[in-house]
C-alpha cells in the first residue's frame, strides 16, 4: 500500500513514491534487489530514507482502514547492507496511527535500531481498536547525521493472526 500514501520529509516536502535514491530531501521506495543488514533478501521491501539533514525525517500517511478484531501490526525493521559491511545506520522507526477521522496523531510504538547485523522483528497488538477507522504513519527519525540511513521495512502489514 505504500504508492497510496502520501510521503512527506520533516521539511513538509512531499515525496514521489517511488523516489530516486540521491534525493537528499529523504526518499521512499521499494528495494527489491538488495541485501539487508542480516545477509538476506526480500520481496518488497519499503526502503524510507529520511532527509539527508542531522535528525532527518521521512514519514508516510496511509489511508484509513477498519481495524479487524484482534489485529495485529507486524513487520521487520532494520537496514540495507551497505557495501563492505554492515554501516552506521541508526534511527527511530515510528508506528502513529490517527483513529475516526482525527487530526491528531497517536504514538503507538518506538523502536531504536542501529545497523548491527540483524533484522528487528515488531509486533503491535492492536485489538483495543477493533471496530474503529485507522489511518497508520510509518516513520523514520535520524539521529545526528542521516548518513547510510538506508532504512526497510520488511513485510509492513495489519493483520489478524
Amino acid at each position: 500500500q505504500a504508492p497510496a500514501a502520501s510521503w512527506q520529509n520533516g521539511s513538509g516536502d512531499h515525496l514521489p513514491f517511488p523516489g530516486p535514491g540521491n534525493d537528499s530531501r529523504g526518499f521512499v521506495r521499494y528495494a527489491d534487489t538488495y541485501t539487508l543488514e542480516d545477509g538476506t533478501t526480500h520481496a518488497h521491501v519499503l526502503e524510507t530514507h529520511p532527509q539527508w539533514i542531522p535528525n532527518g525525517i521521512i514519514f508516510g500517511n496511509y489511508p484509513s482502514v477498519t481495524l479487524p478484531p484482534n489485529a495485529h501490526f507486524r513487520a521487520k525493521i532494520g537496514f540495507i547492507r551497505p557495501s563492505g559491511g554492515c554501516g552506521s545506520g541508526s534511527v527511530d522507526f515510528v508506528l502513529s496511527a490517527r483513529f475516526n477521522g482525527s487530526l491528531i496523531g497517536l504514538v503507538l510504538q518506538t523502536w531504536h535500531k542501529t545497523c548491527d547485523g540483524s533484522l528487528r522483528s515488531v509486533d503491535v497488538d492492536l485489538s483495543s481498536y477493533a471496530g474503529q477507522h485507522a489511518a497508520f504513519s510509518l516513520e523514520v527519525k535520524a539521529g545526528p547525521s542521516s548518513a547510510q540511513d538506508w532504512a526497510v521495512w520488511v513485510s509492513p502489514i495489519v493483520s489478524t493472526p
